[in-house]
């Protein structure tokens, strides 16, 4: 018997490394597993056999084995939240397989534990996970492992992938002087979602070695853009038509992919403790 589980991309609005509080909003692009149990254990991924030792850790922390088929359209190592995708997915399949409730809090908690004990992650990624798993725009503390806060949102979405490599991230560098982060989080809890992706990536930019130029040229066009994630990757929000027009701007630095916001909790399940822990307002 097979069981499936779905989780979406993530962009960023905050980098949690600096602070440990993030902002993410979930992408329409996908991670789906199938796991189906038995004594050997397999990993297909995109049709291929591989070795994962974030699938044996997962499959040895939730005392099951099996075989895991994955498809994803998300962009790998891009800073957009493949890995929380992955995560995800694999435990919403293995938990379906246990019958165990689906309770996203504990998913999203799981899902950050393994991450870093498997260093994928530098705080754990739970806003990333969080809007992987819930959509929406997700405000969140890493460190306490706690939504603040989430909204809805309707936009179409850009992502830029330029042709430079993604960089290393010194994250103790990183930690230094975070003043620029700590106002691009009060930005982003007054709904000021370009400033805050501004701020974010002026900060990161500088201190990672990227440029900022993208950005501004969204800036410029009014839209809400940033880096995502430590790069090397960049995302942007807005109409169809202002993303249409950046798209003929960013395509001089690398490859672009549209795509839309997405508000829907990969669970229809999950709409409970939504309702339960945030107000429905939406970003239009």
């Amino acid at each position: 018997m097979e069981f499936q589980g779905t989780a979406y991309s993530a962009g960023t609005i905050i980098n949690a490394i600096a602070t440990g509080k993030g902002c993410a909003f979930g992408i329409d692009l996908k991670t789906r597993v199938v796991f189906t149990p038995s004594e050997e254990m397999k990993v297909i991924d995109g049709g291929k056999t591989i070795k994962s030792e974030v699938v044996k850790r997962i499959f040895r922390v939730t005392k099951v084995r099996g075989k895991l088929e994955i498809e994803s359209n998300i962009p790998r190592k891009s800073g957009l939240g493949s890995s929380s995708a992955f995560v995800n997915s694999i435990l919403l399949s293995v938990f379906k397989y246990k019958n165990e409730e689906l309770d996203p809090l504990k998913i999203l908690r799981l899902n950050a534990e393994i991450s870093l004990q498997s260093r994928i992650s530098y705080t754990g990624a739970f806003d990333d996970a969080s809007a992987s798993l819930l959509g929406g725009i997700v405000i969140t503390d890493n460190k306490e492992m706690r939504i603040l806060r989430r909204k809805e949102i309707n936009q179409e979405v850009l992502i830029l992938i330029p042709d430079h490599p993604k960089k290393k991230v010194n994250v103790s560098r990183v930690r230094k002087n975070p003043e620029l982060i700590e106002k691009a989080f009060e930005f982003a809890l007054s709904e000021n979602y370009m400033n805050a992706m501004y701020y974010n990536t002026i900060y990161y930019c500088e201190k990672i070695g990227y440029s900022p130029k993208p950005v501004m040229d969204a800036r410029e066009l009014g839209l809400s853009a940033g880096l995502s994630g430590n790069g090397p990757t960049y995302v942007a929000f807005g109409s169809k038509k202002e993303i249409e027009e950046l798209e003929t701007i960013w395509e001089r630095y690398g490859k672009t992919l549209k795509s839309r916001t997405i508000s829907k909790p990969c669970e229809e399940s999950f709409n409970e403790y939504i309702k339960k822990v945030i107000e429905p307002d939406v970003v239009e």
